[in-house]
């Protein structure tokens, strides 16, 4: 099996405002899907972007010195239902209009019985339906100022491009994440993010994980300011290196790392089994340390 897939490389500044945000970005899923993607990525963040202005009274503008142990948090039930209720009808419609699997980065959920939230990714498809919502395990100083969840499952959805596993922002650190994804079945980490880049940061990023599981990677970078922050990246597409040109493990990558771009590449699945089958590191690995450890490490997880 084949399949294209695209890695939507996204300026803050296109969805700063919500009036009109989701219209602004319809034209380059189109011209993804006019290509031939049937999956598209977006970057972490894409569904808080509208909201920005009004998440930015919180934690990155601390007043007080005290404020450091327990930052005020700007999430309130009523923009966390609001935020949800504008990505799901947004995404989910797109994704029906094109007749595509939509992965558009992150938002934030609520809903929970306890009252908290969580930095979540979903992934839409071509009927607008829900195939699933993963949430982040593993939370950086924004999520833990917010007060967010940390998820305590990974899930892989089944698909027609792929069975699809999230590694969402810095679950990629933790090399465990895409690992447990991969032991499931997983054969395509899909990983949105907004941070700094750097060559050497990124290649112990997805692209580490790639080739230690032997699966593909859909890479999508949020650049430009957000919250008195400066984001850039690289989108890619990764695969094994045997599968590249010249051993290098891309498929196809942004040009540059501070401007917009789509990043497509088709994934054959057929030469991906045969990298498998000539090297079957899944014959190697430690299934027994696996469930000895692993099980352990994210119990208590969403307590954060």
């Amino acid at each position: 099996m084949k399949t294209k897939v695209a890695a939507i490389q996204l300026d803050a500044a296109e969805l700063r405002d919500v009036t009109g945000a989701w219209g602004r970005l319809r034209s380059r899923l189109r011209a993804a899907a006019d290509a031939g993607a049937r999956l598209m990525v977006l970057p972490e963040y894409t569904g808080l972007l509208p909201f920005a202005g009004r998440l930015a009274r919180g934690p990155a503008n601390l007043r007080a010195k005290e404020d450091a142990e327990r930052p005020p948090s700007p999430l309130s039930p009523e923009l966390v239902r609001e935020m949800q209720a504008s990505y799901e009808e947004a995404f989910s419609g797109l994704a029906k209009e094109l007749a595509v699997y939509l992965a558009p980065g992150t938002v934030l959920t609520g809903g929970l019985s306890d009252g908290s939230y969580r930095h979540s990714a979903y992934l839409f498809g071509p009927q607008g339906q829900v195939i699933g919502v993963q949430h982040q395990t593993h939370l950086g100083p924004r999520g833990r100022a917010w007060g967010l969840l940390a998820g305590s499952e990974l899930g892989v959805f089944s698909t027609e491009v792929g069975r699809i596993g999230f590694v969402i922002g810095g679950d990629v650190k933790y090399p465990e994440v895409s690992r447990i994804l991969c032991l499931q079945g997983a054969n395509m980490l899909v990983h949105p993010v907004a941070t700094r880049y750097s060559q050497e940061e990124w290649m112990a990023r997805l692209w580490r994980e790639v080739q230690a599981n032997q699966v593909f990677g859909v890479e999508a970078a949020l650049v430009g300011g957000l919250w008195k922050a400066s984001f850039c990246g690289r989108s890619a597409v990764h695969a094994p290196v045997e599968m590249t040109k010249g051993n290098t493990g891309l498929l196809a990558w942004a040009r540059a790392t501070d401007a917009q771009d789509t990043v497509m590449a088709v994934l054959d699945y057929g030469r991906l089994q045969q990298v498998v089958d000539e090297y079957p590191i899944y014959g190697l690995m430690n299934h027994r340390l696996y469930s000895r450890y692993f099980p352990q490490a994210y119990e208590g997880a969403g307590n954060g």
